[in-house]
């Protein structure tokens, strides 16, 4: 299907354009285009709404997720794996029991007799990466919860808190189907041993941001308690860091009906740089803007749902309805 969205080679080579430096920009010119197309779509991102100078939240940016809570990885027999070493980080290949979750980057698995190491990436159920060379063969291997579970690599905050699979009848029982937010330190303190003799499906959590890496840009993790027992896994929405546009295929966030917007968000700046003053491209920008703001609200629900536990067709039902602008 032909899409009316723009890619990023569509965008950049309109800035070049308006720059005067053709539709075919090298070197130079070009790296100049795609900071600008890419300031131009940051800019978008922001959401500052021009009628009222308040930031919206777009709806794409908050996305549907999930996260596997799992138990601790224990070292039993016949439970190996073997690793390739190669530029600084070791292949790790599971033979046998416990898959890898993507959740388990930035823990640290223990393989017998090699060492301790951090991993850095997930590629499937039975691959991960870690730090360091940690080459070995057929050896058994442990990975400790602890309660801390890492989150996306787009991660920026939490929308709704977490809740449990409707079929984790166990997890609805003990928690009332969601995990209850919490400060990092009040949940810290029971997992120190402050709350003990409770079932072990986890009820709390907070996010907890994870010492800044350069190489990787800010990375965050969910800390819950307790520590589960068994496997539980749960949904929630979360704010995302979008990436830079990068490859001429890319498409921006938002898709075909933000279009024409993020494309002059790319000019405004292009124009506003090399001009030093305010013309037509940002102008429309900001009339684009407050439409995108306009369309994609439109498209959100306009209650929050009954909270009065009436049917809708019922006086009850509707007073039980909470409505919002």
């Amino acid at each position: 299907m032909t899409t009316l969205g723009l890619t990023f080679a569509d965008l950049y080579k309109e800035v070049s354009n308006f720059l005067g430096l053709g539709l075919s920009p090298a070197e130079a010119d070009l790296d100049l285009a795609k900071k600008y197309a890419n300031d131009g779509y940051r800019l978008f991102l922001m959401g500052v709404d021009p009628r009222t100078q308040r930031a919206y939240p777009w709806s794409f940016l908050a996305p549907a997720a999930s996260l596997d809570l799992w138990p601790a990885v224990a070292a039993v027999a016949g439970v190996t794996v073997t690793g390739t070493h190669a530029s600084g980080t070791t292949t790790l290949t599971r033979s046998g029991g416990t898959p890898f979750y993507p959740s388990m980057v930035g823990r640290t698995i223990s393989i017998t007799g090699v060492g301790a190491f951090v991993i850095s990436g997930y590629t499937s159920a039975s691959v991960i990466a870690v730090r360091g060379n940690a080459a070995c063969t057929g050896k058994t291997f442990s990975i400790a919860a602890g309660g801390t579970y890492g989150l996306s690599a787009d991660f920026a905050a939490v929308v709704d808190d977490p809740a449990y699979e409707a079929a984790d009848t166990a997890a609805a029982m003990a928690t009332g189907g969601r995990l209850a937010p919490r400060s990092a330190a009040y949940v810290r303190q029971l997992l120190a041993g402050c709350g003990t003799g409770v079932t072990p499906v986890p009820r709390y959590y907070a996010v907890l941001p994870r010492a800044f890496a350069a190489a990787e840009g800010q990375r965050y993790d969910l800390l819950v308690w307790p520590v589960p027992a068994a496997l539980h896994t749960v949904q929630f929405r979360y704010r995302v860091e979008p990436a830079a546009l990068s490859g001429d295929g890319d498409y921006p966030l938002g898709g075909p009906q933000h279009a024409s917007t993020i494309l002059e968000a790319a000019l405004a700046v292009a124009e506003q740089r090399h001009n030093d003053a305010r013309g037509i491209h940002t102008e429309q920008f900001e009339r684009l803007m407050a439409f995108s703001i306009d369309l994609d609200a439109a498209g959100r629900p306009h209650t929050l749902g009954d909270s009065g536990g009436g049917d809708a067709g019922t006086a009850g039902g509707r007073r039980g309805v909470v409505t919002y602008p």
